[in-house]
């Protein structure tokens, strides 16, 4: 009877049998996201993602529901990687407050798997305190510095470490034109753009928003506000996504749609 420390080293040799066979499969994933380049296709494709799946586990064995788990995991690694060659920069997302960024943002960062960012909780953060009380304190124009320090930083991290994140802006962010020259450096920004009555019915269920707190007709304000911000929203966006009645999962499959043409545009005309 072979001893407990033979044994792991055969499991050892076939783990290194693995991860070799593996780094191939990545280096064919490259001429694979080539072919999709071209051919205009998505990286993902449930359908082939399917027969990956059932070829690899299609007896019935005590073994296949763990090889399946398994290949779940490969495929969506593989999904990631690609989505990694191909989305170059961050992806930032703008919009007017309450419109679902930061929503969108986490349920995208979970399907590509990137880290995600909110600019507003970032500097909660390193102020220990709530941005409406960061307003009342100390004022806008203080909050605008510290929000744009924070652009800064993501951009520094980007150059430094080729760092890519998801980053959900507050709605103020691109007042500032600072800002927006460095975003427009390091990402590619997403409009998520909502209607009035979508914004003010989200709205009018929370009293933290600091610009709107002491409104004494409040869809009034928020009109007011959003209609001196949209031309500027559009106008810097690389694309453009309209919130109506879809679920989170559903707009991140269309963000991701718009993202991979954006991107498949570019590298065809380098």
């Amino acid at each position: 009877m072979k001893s407990i420390h033979e044994t792991r080293n055969e499991i050892n040799q076939l783990d290194q049998q693995v991860s070799k066979l593996l780094k191939e499969r990545f280096l064919l994933l490259d001429k694979v996201l080539e072919y999709k380049i071209l051919k205009e296709e998505q990286i993902e494709n449930l359908q082939r993602e399917k027969e990956v799946i059932e070829n690899i586990a299609s007896g019935s064995d005590k073994y296949d529901y763990h090889l399946k788990e398994i290949y779940h995991k490969i495929v969506e690694q593989s999904k990631s990687y690609q989505w990694h060659l191909l989305l170059k920069e961050n992806i930032y997302i703008i919009g007017f407050m309450a419109v679902g960024k930061t929503t969108l943002g986490k349920t995208l960062s979970q399907k590509i798997q990137w880290e995600f960012l909110d600019t507003d909780l970032s500097i909660e953060e390193r102020e220990q305190r709530k941005v409406k009380d960061i307003f009342k304190e100390s004022g806008e124009d203080y909050f605008r510095d510290l929000e744009a320090k924070v652009i800064q930083d993501i951009h520094e991290d980007w150059i430094r470490d080729n760092d890519k994140k998801i980053i959900a802006c507050g709605g103020g962010v691109i007042l500032n034109p600072e800002n927006v020259r460095t975003m427009k450096k390091n990402g590619v920004i997403v409009y998520l753009e909502g209607d009035i009555n979508t914004i003010y019915n989200r709205i009018s269920l929370n009293d933290s928003r600091p610009l709107l707190s002491e409104a004494k007709d409040l869809k009034r304000r928020v009109e007011t506000l959003l209609e001196s911000r949209q031309n500027l929203y559009r106008e810097i966006a690389d694309i453009t996504l309209f919130v109506g009645e879809e679920t989170p999962k559903e707009l991140v499959g269309s963000l991701i749609q718009e993202l991979e043409h954006y991107e498949r545009k570019r590298s065809l005309s380098e």
